[in-house]
């Protein structure tokens, strides 16, 4: 998760705009957990949609639990 958050404040302007979706990863973290919101996490990045909603959707749709073939 830590990539996706360095992913995601670096990709704004300034680092504040970013707080928001990290803030909502956290979310995502105690909804569905730790280990599936680390998964999701490194499915979004090996897919290069670092986003929060792409993690949400990941999660969502259970893709953080497919093995992937890399």
């Amino acid at each position: 998760m830590g990539q996706l958050v360095e992913v995601i404040l670096k990709s704004r302007p300034h680092p504040e705009h970013g707080y928001r979706a990290c803030l909502g990863l956290m979310r995502l973290g105690r909804q569905y957990g730790n280990e599936r919101l680390r998964g999701a996490c490194a499915r979004a990045l090996a897919i290069g949609s670092p986003t929060h909603r792409s993690v949400g959707a990941i999660l969502q749709s259970g893709l953080d639990r497919l093995v992937q073939d890399s």
